[in-house]
């Protein structure tokens, strides 16, 4: 905290100009060197990510149900965690599987149809008939003679060769994220201290005080969206059931994958559009009432979602007018792609924190919007340890 308002109560000399001038360029040749090596630092970032979300449940296994050490409580909560995702997506398979089966039947139906004018109204079907031969271009134009020309191509030596070699790589770096995902769980508590370590001694209430605030979002904003994501996807895909939607299910939770993201959500437009075309065509209905039913449902959802979900989860954590979203949005997605996109919010909030604190001199009160964060086992490690030295010196 005295590092911060240090620095605005000192006189800017020329040499400390230049000496901020030189940190700032370093911090960009950095941020710079972070981005060009994103592919190889990015399963270390989730692998980190995910381990900070597990190492709640590591260390209940091993100080409450008493297993006697690290790796095997590690490896305890790994299978665990895969046999959930594994039971899930047995569960949702069978429906998704059918669902998809009979969308590309109507797909391959309807692509080579004169039926699939059906579902437009009839003036329109009319005046499109009179102004083009559709059926000589239903005929030439068939889903079969599209897959026979995609077979010719995907068999291909080349194309062959560069999917085994992707293939191979994506291996790679899933058996490197579990590599890193189990270290990381397994020395937790020295890397934070090491890195703690690395920074000089000044700063170490400011970097204690920023170790609290990265907990306190970046907890509660994934712990909060990824429930919100999940309440969507279910109910999204309880309502296209309901109405009947070809694939349903599927574009109910892919929505809800997109909720990860705000605003990404908009996306799935696209999917309800073409299932919609496809039942109003297999039912043959009209299909803008289809599309209204469809969006009826998507709308019901996200009231709930914008009047229930998001004040009972994640209240006024996040705190942000919609154009600031999306602003951040944009800005993080351009600096780290889908990772900062992931991440902005969190982010977002923490320098806006950190502006309102020690620029505009009117911190955020505690328990207004920004709550006030339990003291971590971190943050009380750093407490002794600078008394300590305190004492030593004295």
């Amino acid at each position: 905290m005295t590092v911060m308002k240090d620095f605005f109560t000192k006189p800017f000399t020329l040499d400390r100009i230049a000496r901020i001038v030189i940190s700032v360029l370093i911090v960009i040749l950095i941020a710079y060197v972070v981005r060009e090596l994103m592919p190889i630092l990015l399963p270390f970032g989730l692998a980190w990510l995910v381990a900070y979300m597990l190492m709640p449940v590591v260390l209940f296994f091993q100080k409450k149900l008493k297993f006697k050490s690290r790796i095997l409580s590690i490896l305890t909560v790994l299978f665990l965690l895969i046999s959930i995702v594994t039971g899930i997506v047995l569960l949702l398979l069978p429906s998704i599987k059918e669902e998809v089966s009979k969308g590309w039947e109507l797909i391959s139906f309807y692509a080579s149809s004169e039926a699939l004018l059906n579902i437009l109204p009839e003036s329109l079907r009319t005046r499109i008939l009179e102004y083009t031969d559709i059926e000589s271009f239903l005929t030439e134009f068939n889903l079969e003679s599209v897959l026979d020309t995609a077979r010719q191509f995907v068999t291909k030596s080349w194309s062959l060769l560069m999917s085994t070699f992707s293939f191979l790589m994506g291996l790679f770096v899933i058996f490197l994220f579990v590599l890193y995902l189990i270290f990381i769980l397994n020395d937790y508590e020295s890397l934070n201290k090491g890195i703690f370590h690395l920074m000089p001694k000044k700063t170490h209430p400011f970097v204690s005080e920023a170790i609290d605030n990265v907990e306190y979002y970046v907890n509660n904003y994934f712990k909060g969206q990824s429930l919100i994501a999940l309440c969507v996807g279910v109910l999204l895909a309880i309502g296209f059931k309901i109405i009947g939607l070809p694939m349903g299910i599927s574009i109910g939770l892919l929505i809800g994958v997109f909720n990860l993201i705000p605003y990404m959500q908009t996306l799935g437009l696209i999917p309800i559009i073409l299932a919609s075309l496809l039942k109003a065509a297999d039912a043959d209905q009209n299909f803008f009432v289809v599309l209204l039913l469809s969006l009826g449902v998507l709308g019901l959802v996200q009231v709930i979602q914008d009047t229930v979900l998001v004040p009972k989860i994640l209240g006024k954590t996040m705190g942000m007018k919609p154009a600031v979203i999306l602003l951040s949005l944009s800005v993080w997605g351009s600096l780290l792609g889908v990772i900062g996109m992931l991440f902005a919010l969190p982010l977002t909030m923490i320098i806006y924190t950190y502006h309102m604190k020690y620029i505009v001199g009117e911190p955020i009160e505690k328990g207004g919007l920004i709550e006030p964060a339990k003291e971590s086992k971190l943050k009380k490690w750093i407490t002794t340890k600078s008394k300590e030295k305190a004492q030593i010196e004295e």
